[in-house]
């Protein structure tokens, strides 16, 4: 509404350069930038940064923190709800027969999936993997290193048919 009138206010003045001038003296007034963003002061290097704080109340020291002056303090009923679904254990699922063999595996290996994740559960799993690979291969060198000697302790004669290679895998179990 203002501005219409001033628009007509303008008109009446004839010139333009008048006009600019006017209008910009208004957008001046209306539109003045400041250095900081609206609602901000400016922070001088002096003064700590304002944060809100969080008030503790701290105890007298006597006694026990429980109890006051009355006894134990009685939870209320929604912190005896909360604790009441925070204790609830989760409902038994419907496993397969399938499910159930591979859920005892697991369990056998170690890796009960009880309220696990299942990037938990990987992890898990691939411990359990590192472990049995690395015990497979300390198995698997004990061997060598036992047919090594055994060799070594052979006459001259049977040394040669021993050292020929057996190429059957090394058992997987």
């Amino acid at each position: 509404m203002v501005r219409i009138a001033e628009a007509r206010k303008m008109r009446s003045l004839g010139s333009s350069y008048a006009c600019l001038e006017f209008l910009s003296y208004q957008s001046l007034q209306r539109c003045l930038v400041s250095g900081t963003a609206k609602g901000k002061s400016k922070i001088k290097g002096s003064q700590p940064l304002k944060r809100s704080k969080v008030t503790t109340n701290k105890g007298t020291g006597s006694g026990d923190s429980n109890q006051k002056e009355g006894g134990p303090r009685k939870k209320s009923e929604f912190d005896e709800l909360v604790d009441e679904c925070l204790a609830l254990t989760s409902p038994i699922r419907f496993l397969k027969h399938k499910e159930k063999a591979r859920e005892a595996e697991r369990e056998k290996m170690g890796l009960k999936s009880k309220g696990s994740d299942y990037a938990g559960l990987a992890k898990k799993y691939s411990r359990v993997l590192m472990r049995k690979h690395r015990a497979r291969q300390a198995a698997e060198s004990a061997f060598l290193r036992c047919k090594k000697e055994a060799i070594e302790a052979l006459p001259e004669g049977l040394k040669a048919a021993a050292l020929v290679p057996n190429l059957t895998p090394f058992p997987a179990n």
